[in-house]
């Protein structure tokens, strides 16, 4: 476990969370009993933590239906932050969603942390009297969110931080390098071996609304692009996306659309200008939802590594995933069909996704739209 321990955090932040450990580790462990293993067909409800953003809750979908499955007859609440409330309400893994806005990640963002305003409703969780509380990530504000829900037992990895919060850490196998096999892990105390694939959920109304917004687009074969991403160190050059749209439209007729938040719009608005042909500009135009339902009439998506990426992925469509800093191994998709798209000659690599430390060279920048076509047609997702 511990060669994997902080293994993707930056270094800067490495050191405060050994410090932190360490001291966790003095005052909490010796004074807590190795607890007996779970005996899950006496487990009645469960809370999941469920307060990170797109991707994370997508990619924790194969998860929630193997735990689902796996208790019937449990009450299985979530809590969900304000990246994940809307896309997790579409899941029907939970009986409840709770909301709350973790004070730590507040915090991490730089926002006031807000512990006032989360007192009441962790005073709420308390009265619950969970059985267990599982988090799929185990990251320092999770474990201690699990800690303060007062759930009797609380499952989650040790490898980001905060671990002695928990009464089930759970260690980090470094032969699982996919996101997805390293959230199931964290199921292993409750007696579920294997996660089932990822899935997402189309409501009518989103479906309509998708189907509203191509209306009057024509009939030629779709091609959604996401040129945004949480991180700007992450975001493939704008323009970039613009060049490649016209490179595939050289091949055959193709629909071009652009989806994102509305904090994505200046990338959208820079790759359409940069496109010769005609392209439909959806960025922060639809409720998340209703994006997620656009994506699933592409014949291909090209994004960044970005939650909507994840998303395209687990709908079945191809994606053109377009890498810089952070791990393809363990956050790409390898399907048939898929294009993982990655620079490797950075000496940093791999390297933390919120800044470049050789942005005279940035790794973004060196991949050339020609490379990207190429690349998505030899794998057969565009002909």
């Amino acid at each position: 476990m511990r060669a994997t321990r902080y293994e993707l955090i930056e270094e800067r932040y490495r050191r405060m969370l050994r410090v932190i450990d360490a001291a966790g580790d003095l005052l909490w462990r010796p004074a807590r009993q190795t607890p007996a293993p779970l005996d899950p067909p006496n487990v009645r409800s469960l809370l999941v933590l469920m307060t990170y953003g797109l991707g994370d809750a997508v990619l924790a979908t194969g998860c929630l239906r193997a735990l689902r499955e796996a208790f019937p007859q449990a009450k299985i609440d979530a809590v969900v932050g304000p990246r994940s409330r809307e896309i997790v309400a579409t899941f029907p893994y939970f009986d409840e969603l709770i909301f709350l806005d973790n004070p730590l990640y507040r915090l991490l963002d730089g926002r006031p942390a807000g512990f006032a305003a989360a007192r009441a409703t962790l005073a709420a969780l308390r009265r619950r009297r969970y059985d267990v509380c599982l988090d799929l990530l185990g990251d320092l504000p999770n474990c201690w969110l699990a800690r303060r829900t007062g759930a009797a037992r609380r499952v989650a990895h040790d490898s980001m931080g905060g671990g002695f919060f928990l009464t089930d850490p759970v260690g980090r196998d470094p032969a699982r390098r996919r996101q997805s096999e390293v959230m199931a892990e964290a199921l292993a105390p409750l007696g579920i071996a294997q996660a089932r694939p990822l899935e997402l959920f189309i409501r009518p109304e989103d479906e309509q609304a998708a189907a509203r917004a191509l209306s009057g687009t024509g009939n030629e074969p779709l091609i959604v692009v996401a040129p945004g991403a949480l991180l700007p160190a992450k975001k493939w050059p704008a323009a970039y996306f613009g060049q490649l749209i016209d490179l595939l439209r050289e091949a055959k007729p193709l629909r071009a659309v652009l989806v994102g938040a509305p904090a994505d719009a200046r990338d959208a608005a820079a790759t359409a200008a940069a496109t010769k042909g005609p392209v439909l500009d959806l960025c922060g135009k639809l409720r998340l939802t209703q994006t997620i339902a656009l994506l699933k009439r592409a014949r291909l998506f090209v994004g960044n590594d970005s939650g909507l990426t994840h998303a395209a992925a687990a709908l079945g469509v191809p994606v053109a995933q377009i890498f810089g800093p952070g791990l393809p191994e363990r956050f790409g998709h390898y399907r048939t069909r898929d294009a993982m798209i990655f620079q490797t000659d950075c000496p940093y690599h791999p390297c933390s996704p919120r800044f470049c430390r050789a942005p005279d060279r940035w790794c973004m920048a060196a991949i050339a739209p020609a490379q990207v076509a190429a690349a998505i047609r030899e794998r057969g997702a565009w002909r």
